[in-house]
């Protein structure tokens, strides 16, 4: 009778599998957290949207394993970027992230991909707006300027793109960017789903200007992570990965996939930083801001296979970063030592340059000692003199530019250097150039940024609208 019941049951289990698809055990938070614990792994664990979801789910918004092995064997076809004789000389800093370039971000908004498979065109994608917004000179600002640029053109356009489906391949996404271009968001925004290509209403785009592979397979050791790490410093970049079943309930902390954890796809984000102290990789992820540290998270280096097929992309308005102009000669008057000066620090070319300033005098002042010249928004630095001579005097303020990540061939960075002479005026004389007319307050960095006001204003916008801001 015993027997007869245990085979009844049997059956009637294989039956409900067969006939209901009654699924398998799925990892709980509570099992990842004990993982985390006894195993002593560096990253917090908790509840989000995508833990949530059933494992099908999730592999439904993934790159199928089958494919993922594929597309890891199909790359080793194409050429690596040559090696750069720069790479060896250069000093590399031990942190780095584009979310924070001297208090500026040029990492684009996080998106959301939601239930389609269109990994590959946001990691593509996340990657190139990075690129455009540094090229620009032009950080993100939230609700004012990010760059977004249409995945569901590339989803719905792309000849041979898996679309959501399950994109499996950069080079249909590769050669639409460089023969066509991308539109934006705005003309063309998501739906999270195959559709027909109707992007002929959209006539502004975004071209890229070539691609190269970095390398097949993830960085191990110490060379690879670093000849890595040094492609990351010029531009973020793009990179396939490994998603394991414990990555959904991931909250902080480096992580690394824990023993006994599933692989349950492949996944494209974008590399934008590193950590030498915790030897991990900053990512961009596709999966809202309500997922983990704002959509990003850090990856030990060497696991979950991040840093395969990684790929440089470029975007051909490369203009060398230099400081707008600047005053030759500013003027102060010793026994009015309310008086002070407003310098504009902003940048007439590309990119981004981090900048120091300096001055031989002990009473002069300044309201910021360093900083990033970007070409938007313009740094506005005040200058004050304190316990000015009365006899008056002269000094030189010295402005440093560093052109990050333009090296020369010893492998330092380019410089650029502008020295302003300081007049200080005896008490009781009038000052005449940059301290007449008794004005308070006065930008003095020429190339059209002068005065506060409407004119300064106005001007703002040309610059803005002419990067194609508005």
């Amino acid at each position: 009778m015993a027997k007869l019941t245990s085979s009844l049951i049997a059956s009637i289990t294989i039956f409900f599998t067969l006939s209901f698809g009654v699924r398998a055990h799925e990892l709980t938070l509570e099992e990842v957290q004990t993982r985390i614990r006894e195993q002593g792994l560096d990253w917090t664990a908790g509840e989000s949207p995508w833990s949530k979801l059933s494992e099908e789910e999730r592999k439904a918004r993934l790159i199928p394993l089958d494919k993922f092995r594929e597309y890891l064997e199909e790359i080793k076809q194409y050429p690596l970027a040559p090696p750069n004789p720069v790479e060896s000389k250069a000093k590399l800093p031990k942190h780095f992230s584009w979310r924070d370039v001297k208090g500026y971000r040029f990492v684009s908004g996080v998106r959301n991909q939601g239930q389609c498979g269109s990994c590959m065109a946001f990691g593509f994608l996340g990657a190139f707006e990075a690129l455009y917004l540094w090229r620009q000179g032009t950080p993100y600002i939230p609700a004012e300027n990010d760059c977004d640029f249409s995945e569901q053109e590339l989803i719905d356009c792309c000849p041979g793109f898996g679309g959501c489906k399950g994109g499996d391949s950069w080079e249909p996404l590769f050669k639409y960017l460089e023969s066509t271009g991308v539109t934006w968001e705005s003309c063309y925004p998501y739906e999270a789903k195959n559709m027909t290509c109707r992007n002929e209403r959209c006539t502004g785009r975004v071209k890229g200007d070539g691609h190269v592979y970095l390398m097949y397979r993830p960085p191990v050791a110490q060379s690879e992570i670093d000849h890595l790490k040094f492609e990351v410093y010029q531009r973020p970049i793009a990179t396939a990965m490994s998603v394991y079943d414990d990555l959904n309930f991931y909250k902080d902390g480096v992580y690394e996939p824990s023993r006994g954890a599933k692989q349950l796809g492949g996944h494209a984000v974008a590399i934008v930083g590193w950590d030498d102290d915790t030897r991990a990789w900053e990512v961009k992820n596709s999966w809202g801001y309500n997922w983990a540290l704002d959509g990003h998270f850090w990856v030990r280096w060497g696991t979950s296979a991040v840093g395969a097929g990684a790929l440089r992309l470029d975007y051909k308005e490369d203009v060398e970063a230099k400081f707008c102009d600047l005053p030759e000669e500013i003027q102060f008057t010793a026994d009015k030592p309310e008086r002070f000066r407003m310098l504009s620090i902003a940048n007439c070319g590309g990119n981004g340059m981090a900048w120091t300033i300096k001055s031989d005098a002990d009473w002069l002042r300044f309201s910021q000692q360093d900083g990033l010249a970007v070409v938007y928004p313009p740094t506005s630095l005040r200058i004050d003199i304190q316990d000015a001579p009365s006899q008056g005097g002269s000094a030189t303020i010295t402005l440093q530019g560093t052109k990050i990540a333009d090296f020369d061939s010893s492998g330092k960075e380019k410089t650029q250097t502008v020295k302003i002479a300081v007049v200080l005026n005896p008490a009781g004389s009038e000052s005449g150039g940059g301290g007449s007319g008794g004005c308070s307050a006065m930008e003095l960095s020429g190339a059209g940024l002068v005065s506060l006001g409407p004119l300064f204003l106005t001007v703002l916008f040309v610059i803005r609208k002419r990067r194609g801001l508005y």
